[in-house]
Formats: structure tokens, sequence, C-alpha cells
């Protein structure tokens, strides 16, 4: 019938209920001295009207405030001895410290895991590096495997250049001469062929 049959100081202090309103024992009264202190009071009043308006259901829920405290809610019906329900109880706890400490650890857990993708992607980023440093390692590696020995051809052949044409006399001329003409064109073809190898050298 909408009558505080009890409640204690504990929810007084809860929601700042002066005195005179609970003395009232009015459910009209303390409801309308609360509701400008929810962030969701239509809701709020509506889900008081669906409970008095079936007895028998159980109900849980959170309540937000404008000065940013958490109500966790519980209503029950309440029973007689002959199990005929009388009235309802309104049970109300602060989780306030509860659902901060709550996301601070989401915030957290999500802080770590941005770090972990972070670091993840830096590793391999890392690994990347060390894989384009030892491919270039392995460049340098072979490009002097290969450039000793292409300079000491190189260098050969600079010497034969310069000395072929005291060494082979007979190419000189086109006269005829003791090698025959066989021999100097023989001569031609091997200046050619180490004209041809420095060029590739």
């Amino acid at each position: 019938s909408g009558v505080m049959i009890s409640y204690n100081r504990r929810f007084m202090e809860m929601w700042d209920i002066p005195p005179e309103v609970m003395r009232s024992r009015t459910d009209e009264v303390a409801l309308q001295s609360v509701i400008d202190k929810l962030v969701e009071p239509r809701e709020f009043l509506d889900r008081v009207k669906h409970l008095y308006e079936h007895p028998e259901e159980e109900s849980r829920d959170e309540i937000h405030l404008k000065d940013g405290r958490t109500f966790d809610r519980y209503s029950a019906p309440v029973r007689g001895a002959d199990r005929v329900i009388y009235g309802r109880v309104w049970y109300f706890r602060d989780v306030t410290g509860r659902r901060r400490t709550e996301e601070n650890l989401r915030r957290a857990a999500e802080e770590t895991r941005r770090a972990y993708e972070d670091l993840k992607q830096t590793q391999e980023q890392l690994i990347r590096s060390e894989k384009l440093a030892s491919v270039g390692m392995l460049i340098s590696g072979v490009a002097h495997e290969i450039n000793n020995p292409l300079n000491v051809m190189y260098g050969n052949l600079q010497l034969m250049a310069e000395l072929e044409k005291s060494l082979l006399p007979g190419a000189r001329t086109k006269s005829k001469s003791k090698a025959g003409p066989a021999s100097a064109a023989q001569v031609r073809k091997f200046r050619r062929m180490i004209r041809d190898a420095l060029r590739a050298a």
C-alpha cells in the first residue's frame, strides 16, 4: 500500500534523505526526495512501479547517481509464515569503489594488451631488421669472395695486355715472318680474347 514499515539509518545516509521525509513513512514522498539525484530517474521509477505490480518478482540491478556513485539495488517479496506476500524489501549497497576498481583493472588490462601488441610489432620489426642485416652481411661476404679472384684475374689480364707486344713480336707486321700467316692470325685472336676478357672483368 506504499507505506514504509521499517528503514535504517544507513539507508537515509546513502540517499541523503531528510528525517522528516522518513517520518512520513510514505513511499511516494521518499521516492520524490531522491529522484533528482539519479542519472536515469524515469527508468528508476518505472522499475519500482513494475515490481509493485508484480509482487512475486525478484530484481537486482545497478543505479547510477549524478554524483558518480553506483548503488547495487536488490528487491524481493516479503512473505509471512503462511507464504502470503504482504510487502517488498529494498536493499541498497554502495558499490562505487568496486566498480571503479573493476574499471581501472579493465583499463590496465587494455593498456597491457596494447603494450603487448606494440612489443610484438617491435619484435617483428627487429627480426626483419636482423634478417636484412644478415642478408647484407651475406651479400657483402659473397661480393668479397667474388672480388678477390676477380681482381687477380683482372690484374693478370692487364699485365698480359701490356706484355703481349713484347712477347709476341711476330704479330706486329702483316708481312710474312718466321711465325707465318697462321701464327699472326692466332696472335690477333689472342689479343681480341684479352680485350674481351678485360671488358668482361
